[in-house]
């Protein structure tokens, strides 16, 4: 069965103008219930930035599962008004629900709508659907691609233009606001970083026939504070160091975020790719990711494959540092954003019932030499080898 987004995503705005018979108010809701395991000692797994920790070699049903609901009422054939309640492992390590989207939505003309309010941050292909383990093929989306960006929403005002040009559907969505940012490092301490972002970019996203494209573009103005870090820059104006601390800062730093993906679905075979750009600056590391998947229906049983790879493109290093310790200290936490990994998946998805799926997926984590962990979180100080994460997980929508 080849799915159909717009029930995927929930009404998250793919769709066009509402129709007067659709009801004033509506509700739906999603979920995943999984069991994420990694193999080896001294190491963790977590799906993005903002977990403290993930699974390990005793596993956890903490990383992949969440639970979503939306509500969306429709006064007038024109406006609509969204909200998306999300429960999943945040940065104080717990599941306390939080308002993921809020937005008011009107309809200029049935190709023109406005949007304001929390909406979806569109980085990525999975954006508007990410946390719908439902609406996708794979358990998630791979880390290699997803993890590079530590935002998924942002409070501001967005367009949607529809148009058709011959056999193409086309959908343009310029945007602007701002966001919070809140994430972790992968130390063995976990360390929080807290920051903002004005963001603002567009986003095209085009149909034609099996095929798909979207080519993105997200530029912000991002401040970014992490306790040890600020230490550190501080250390080093003090000792007359300011070029390695210009180096480090956060403040006001020009960041970028491109992405290109194609996905193609004739009911029976399916494939999909991503490759993004990020430009980060500061004491982030600027990176590439990218990802290949395919898979291929047989009945209700879809078995796919995928590869994944984050690569590092700035300097991990900075040299001209006279004070031997503020040197290493420099450069240890600049090595320790080198998150260059590949991985290979293995996996199948059964549609058991109407609005349930199964899955079963295989990831072999290779960790890149020169990145002592890749994305993983590890408490060694040595460079982690080939790790491999089991997960079992059933998805359902309501």
């Amino acid at each position: 069965m080849k799915p159909v987004l717009p029930l995927l995503a929930l009404g998250l705005g793919l769709a066009g103008a509402a129709q007067a018979d659709e009801p004033i108010f509506s509700v739906s809701g999603y979920g995943t219930l999984a069991w994420t395991q990694m193999s080896g000692d001294n190491a963790q797994y977590r799906v993005g930035t903002a977990e403290p920790n993930g699974a390990g070699h005793a596993g956890s049903g903490e990383t992949d599962s969440k639970l979503g609901v939306q509500i969306i009422a429709r006064p007038t054939d024109k406006f609509s008004a969204t909200l998306h309640l999300l429960s999943k492992k945040n940065v104080n390590n717990n599941f306390n629900p939080r308002v993921e989207w809020a937005y008011g939505k009107y309809d200029l003309t049935p190709e023109v709508s406005l949007r304001a309010g929390r909406l979806a941050l569109p980085g990525f292909v999975l954006s508007d659907y990410l946390n719908v383990g439902y609406s996708m093929t794979p358990v998630r989306g791979p880390v290699e691609v997803y993890a590079q960006l530590p935002i998924s929403h942002f409070n501001g005002v967005d367009a949607l233009w529809r148009t058709q040009a011959g056999p193409l559907a086309l959908t343009v969505q310029p945007f602007a606001g701002r966001s919070n940012i809140h994430a972790r490092f992968s130390d063995p301490q976990a360390t929080r970083a807290e920051g903002d972002a004005t963001v603002y970019g567009m986003n095209l996203v085009g149909q034609w026939d099996d095929w798909s494209l979207r080519i993105g573009r997200i530029d912000a103005k991002v401040s970014l504070n992490a306790g040890p870090v600020d230490s550190l820059i501080t250390t080093l104006r003090m000792m007359g160091e300011n070029g390695a601390a210009s180096r480090l800062e956060y403040q006001d730093k020009h960041s970028s975020f491109t992405g290109l993906g194609v996905g193609y679905d004739n009911g029976k075979l399916l494939a999909q790719g991503e490759y993004t750009i990020r430009k980060a600056g500061g004491f982030l590391a600027d990176t590439t990711g990218w990802y290949v998947m395919a898979g291929w229906r047989f009945g209700n049983v879809t078995p796919y494959v995928m590869t994944a790879r984050q690569r590092v493109t700035s300097d991990t290093q900075y040299g001209g540092i006279a004070n031997p310790m503020l040197s290493a200290y420099v450069n240890g936490l600049l090595a320790s954003g080198n998150t260059s990994q590949k991985s290979w998946s293995l996996g199948a998805r059964w549609d058991v019932a109407k609005n349930i799926a199964v899955k079963a997926q295989y990831d072999r984590i290779r960790p890149d030499h020169g990145s002592a962990a890749g994305l993983l979180i590890s408490s060694d100080s040595k460079p982690l080898s080939s790790r491999h994460v089991a997960t079992v997980a059933m998805d359902f929508v309501f």
